[in-house]
């Protein structure tokens, strides 16, 4: 059998980074559908509880997982947190975008995460943005210019969604 020369670490990371396959995304959702949508609220949960058990899940899921750049895929980690937290009764959206970007096209996008929403009875309004890759969970402030850059991108309600435009 013929022997295979190790490629170098440059190679392996320029194997990893694809590009998108698509310009434009056919299975995302626009953001006002999702706000306006009940299913999308979380609204069995008491919000503190709901962002208790979000911290909680990603603490625990950080614990056991590791995030390296040009090594690990930010989409599978974020995949990864949306069946956790479906098993677990939340609903949340996964969202691609590029942080670094105002208004970003598709092609731009380089990152995911998960946005969950909160409201109960058409109360007050809450989200919170779970970072698969450093463990993070944040609340809605959107008066902060790194939160805001979180709610601009591309919404999928499911993997499969998400998939099919990746």
């Amino acid at each position: 059998m013929p022997e295979s020369n190790p490629s170098s670490s440059e190679e392996q990371q320029s194997e990893q980074i694809q590009p998108r396959p698509h310009a434009s995304p056919t299975h995302n959702f626009p953001i006002v559908d999702i706000v306006k949508d009940s299913q999308y609220w979380n609204a069995a949960w008491d919000a503190t509880e709901l962002y208790r058990k979000l911290w909680s899940i990603n603490k625990s899921y950080r614990e056991t997982h590791t995030y390296i750049e040009g090594v690990f895929d930010c989409n599978d980690m974020t995949i990864d947190l949306w069946n956790i937290l479906h098993k677990q009764g939340i609903t949340s959206v996964i969202v691609v975008g590029n942080l670094d970007l105002d208004k970003e096209r598709f092609r731009e996008c380089d990152h995911t995460w998960l946005l969950i929403q909160h409201s109960r009875d058409g109360s007050l309004y809450r989200c919170f943005i779970i970072e698969s890759t450093n463990g993070e969970v944040y609340a809605f402030d959107l008066k902060t210019k790194a939160f805001a850059q979180y709610i601009e991108g591309y919404y999928y309600s499911s993997p499969s969604n998400f998939k099919e435009d990746n």
